[in-house]
């Protein structure tokens, strides 16, 4: 695309701090003057026209914890991290480092804590920033709306799965039939674990089992799992691994009677709590936390303790990419919405009733 002036008008939804309602707002960007007269992106930048955006708990989380001063840090925090869009201009250094090309349709992982969001007309990538690596060409079958739902949520599954080999290994995933539970099944599946058992409610149950688990303890059953799961214990043997994406610490005191003696893993996305406050029990857990991770490198556990956010890189959305098309990993939506109606997305995302991802088209689909 051909640019004309020095200035980009777009618009994009922003907030202060957490008090201040994220609103739609007017923005500019300075664009490049090229050596023909036009303008584009700078030689280090790919500036994409955004098509679509899936929204993350850890949206409403980064508005809730952005107190008064972090408005002085930035005073125009975006939201969503998610994306799906076209190159509209790229500069030689960055289609160089990111083999991409203008008109390219391409999805990624926007990795900009307090800083902009994905919920704009446009977004800028710099191949020097690591946050800006994880971005990929989108698969040939599926569309923008699709693409823009993978992401994050494969990204952190494919990390909570990568900490050991899984073949012929019993796996635990809790919280099955969240986005980044269903990705993790899928994944332990492709893995070859021998068992992947899958907590969730019976509602989920036939959704959790076609993506390969091979049993399920439905945990609104139970007062705690600790039963059900020593009970598992006793039918197959001890788990050699656990993906945790919903938090808690009630299988901590346990966790000798659940896990294998050694060389096992417990890898969580949330830790004990997902509240966000600096509560005395916030603080309380994160001394737990620190405790396992220390204890763990040390040697002075018998299995290794993972609290991890998903990183930047293009590795794992290639791999995401070659997955989706040959099909074997499926994409969740749970609903869609317009540009214009981001605050009803918004309310459904902190409803915690999504059974998938919500996804805002910024632009329609062509």
């Amino acid at each position: 695309m051909t640019f004309t002036s020095e200035t980009l008008h777009y618009k994009a939804y922003t907030s202060s701090y957490n008090a201040d309602p994220i609103t739609l707002k007017d923005y500019t960007l300075k664009l490049h003057k090229q050596a023909d007269g036009t303008y584009g992106a700078h030689p280090d930048k790919v500036l994409i026209k955004v098509h679509a955006v899936s929204l993350n708990p850890v949206d409403a989380k980064l508005h809730h914890i952005a107190h008064y001063p972090v408005k002085f840090l930035n005073a125009h925090q975006g939201t969503g991290r998610d994306y799906s869009g076209t190159v509209v201009s790229i500069g030689e250094k960055a289609k160089s480092h990111f083999g991409l090309s203008e008109g390219d349709k391409v999805q990624g992982f926007f990795i900009h804590p307090f800083g902009p969001g994905t919920l704009s007309e446009y977004i800028e990538l710099n191949y020097k920033d690591k946050s800006d690596q994880s971005v990929g060409k989108v698969p040939k079958n599926i569309s923008f709306t699709e693409a823009a739902s993978w992401p994050l949520v494969f990204g952190t599954a494919y990390t909570a799965t990568g900490y050991s080999d899984l073949k012929d290994k019993k796996v635990l995933i809790l919280g099955g039939n969240t986005s980044v539970g269903k990705y993790s099944i899928q994944l332990a599946h492709l893995y070859g674990a021998k068992e992947v058992v899958v907590t969730c409610s019976e509602r989920s149950k036939p959704l959790v089992q076609k993506l390969g688990a091979t049993s399920v303890i439905d945990y609104t059953k139970h007062k705690s799992l600790v039963n059900p799961l020593l009970g598992c214990v006793q039918e197959s043997g001890f788990y050699d691994y656990i993906i945790d994406t919903v938090g808690g610490n009630e299988l901590f005191p346990h966790l000798q009677h659940i896990l294998k003696s050694e060389g096992a893993h417990y890898a969580t996305i949330v830790g004990d709590t997902d509240r966000v406050d600096l509560s005395w029990p916030v603080i309380k857990s994160g001394f737990s936390i620190a405790s396992r991770l220390i204890c763990g490198y040390l040697g002075r556990s018998f299995y290794q303790y993972h609290l991890f956010l998903t990183a930047g890189g293009k590795d794992w959305v290639q791999k995401g990419v070659e997955l989706i098309e040959s099909e074997k990993i499926g994409i969740f939506i749970d609903s869609t919405y317009k540009f214009s109606e981001f605050h009803k997305a918004f309310e459904k995302l902190e409803s915690g009733k999504a059974s998938g991802k919500i996804i805002v088209t910024v632009e329609d689909e062509e």
